[in-house]
């Protein structure tokens, strides 16, 4: 009996650590944006050549949806000239660079120097129309998200001044929207006012949309295994059958390096044919912690690959932990 209270104790304490870990993982991905905006002697924006009497200061949010790529509200950075991002290790940068706007959809995509070591907002592949949301902003909150009968999508949250840009996740921890448009009130049951975000320009359907514009469309089509990636299960069981080659790639979606390794090694390896020999699956450690313990013994570090392959009637393993070169990567997978 005190084995068993032991092990629903040590069990309760692993969940409840691991959504501390993804509630970190999810706000870790989130930057404040500040901004000034140049103002005249009348108190209205400056247009083009005009000398500013002052600035205008103000902020937002934006989220790390890829390599030195942040996805944020269009409206957050109308009209600034100057920009200090603030990430979510203390770290600033104030060189940015907008790549592309939309004000109908009310996005924006920047460019900046982010740190390596920072987690990147995975996209969501799709997209559940009703439901509970996070949002990261000022504060971290919950929301029931729905579309209206216009279909417009919206999300009854308490986003305050400054929120514009954050991210919203849904309960896998995949970014599924943007704070974004402007605030209505509505009325609880009890009376008491509440503030109401029209998200209808921040859905995932718009998110998609302007980074294919900007030209990061890998960035929602690779995290999603349209290239081809497969799931552990299904090529351990090809592999096994038909003697194929079988190559497993370890990562997460808060590990930088793991991002980089499959963009700009795994992909294009991939897409030049020069794994056409190797079925390849990718393996979420957060998903499915079981696998990496079961083909890598030992603490878990990642990016992390296993390579099968059978010579002479017997299966031969190699591993490797650390970030791959595409040279070093074609070097691990051949002998």
């Amino acid at each position: 009996m005190q084995k068993f209270k032991t092990s629903f104790l040590a069990t309760c304490l692993f969940l409840f650590l691991s959504a501390i870990c993804l509630a970190d993982d999810r706000r870790d991905a989130a930057v404040k944006i500040e901004f000034s905006i140049p103002v005249n002697g009348f108190g209205m924006i400056c247009q083009p050549g005009e000398t500013p009497a002052y600035y205008a200061s103000g902020y937002g949010r934006g989220v790390i949806v890829g390599d030195d790529v942040i996805l944020t509200a269009d409206h957050v950075i109308d009209d600034a000239t100057e920009f200090n991002i603030i990430f979510s290790d203390g770290s600033t940068v104030q060189k940015v660079k907008i790549v592309k706007r939309d004000s109908y959809s009310d996005l924006a995509v920047l460019e900046c120097d982010v740190p390596d070591d920072l987690p990147v907002a995975e996209i969501a592949k799709d997209q559940d129309p009703e439901g509970v949301f996070y949002v990261f902003g000022n504060k971290d909150y919950e929301a029931e998200c729905r579309y209206d009968a216009e279909g417009y999508w919206w999300c009854d949250s308490e986003c305050t001044q400054g929120d514009s840009g954050g991210p919203i996740y849904n309960a896998d921890s995949e970014l599924v929207g943007i704070v974004s448009g402007g605030s209505v009130w509505v009325k609880e049951p009890e009376g008491g006012p509440k503030s109401c975000w029209p998200l209808r320009a921040g859905s995932l359907e718009s998110i998609k949309q302007i980074l294919k514009r900007a030209g990061y469309e890998e960035l929602y089509t690779l995290s999603n295994g349209e290239i081809g990636l497969l799931g552990y299960e299904k090529a351990y069981n090809v592999a096994m059958k038909s003697g194929q080659p079988l190559i497993v790639v370890f990562g997460a979606s808060w590990c930088a390096p793991c991002k980089k390794m499959k963009k700009d090694v795994l992909v294009p390896l991939m897409e030049s044919k020069k794994l056409a020999e190797y079925l390849v699956a990718y393996v979420d450690v957060d998903k499915q912690p079981e696998i990496y313990k079961k083909l890598i013994d030992g603490k878990v570090s990642i990016p992390a690959v296993v390579v099968f392959r059978k010579k002479q009637g017997e299966w031969e393993v190699k591993r490797k932990k650390g970030y791959l070169s595409q040279a070093k990567f074609l070097e691990l997978i051949k002998w």
